[in-house]
């Protein structure tokens, strides 16, 4: 009974679902999801401290040190939900989370980080112009990626980021993008891509690119 009456956003209730650090400053990076829940909802504090960042490989089946049972609960997670609060996402934190259908860009990140998103089950995806750079890999091999709205305020596309996403249909890039890496083997960026139109403004860079490249595109 004393379990049934818990208050979920206890202290001793957290611990149960969370791996983090409490860092000087008086906030909270999370580690690691202990949970057993498909749909995750990541709290804004712990305690009275402020969760800033999700760790590298934090939801990841492929992190290091976890039980089997554990990854195969990662693998099954088919949403995330992220509080505004979160500032940084490390490298991997998703990886594959081959079931993960739907995660929140907070609006204070400024980087989606190194594959992020990669071999996900993702299937659309609006990443808010508060966003600078979309890293390397970032949605590598999401075979269920449909289709990416980048808003204005993004400024760079690493390299090998929508590769072999199979699925890809549209990705709509807005003016403020200056620079997406080489399309040049192996690191293009939209390698594998073989239903992709790309949506652009004209006289942007991203129709330049699209133009020396041969890579589909139409004007908006």
């Amino acid at each position: 009974m004393r379990e049934l009456n818990a208050d979920p956003d206890s202290l001793s209730e957290l611990k149960k679902l969370w791996k983090f650090q409490r860092r000087e400053d008086g906030t909270i990076i999370i580690e690691g999801y202990k949970g057993n829940r498909t749909e995750v909802v990541v709290p804004e504090k712990i305690g009275d401290d402020t969760v800033t960042e999700i760790g590298g490989y934090a939801f990841s089946p492929d992190a290091k040190g976890i039980r089997k049972e554990q990854r195969s609960l990662r693998k099954a997670i088919v949403r995330v939900t992220l509080p505004d609060t979160v500032v940084k996402i490390g490298e991997f934190a998703f990886f594959k989370c081959e079931a993960l259908k739907q995660v929140n860009i907070p609006k204070g990140l400024t980087e989606i980080s190194k594959g992020m998103l990669d071999i996900t089950g993702i299937e659309d995806i609006i990443i808010g112009g508060s966003i600078k750079k979309i890293g390397a890999v970032a949605f590598y091999g999401c075979r269920e990626l449909k289709s990416v709205r980048l808003c204005e305020g993004v400024l760079e596309i690493a390299e090998s980021v929508f590769y072999f996403c199979a699925n890809l249909e549209t990705l709509e890039l807005p003016c403020s993008v200056q620079k997406i890496a080489d399309s040049a083997m192996p690191d293009n960026p939209f390698h594998g891509c073989r239903r992709l139109t790309v949506l652009l403004p004209e006289g942007s860079y991203a129709e330049k690119y699209c133009q020396l490249n041969k890579i589909n595109h139409k004007l908006i």
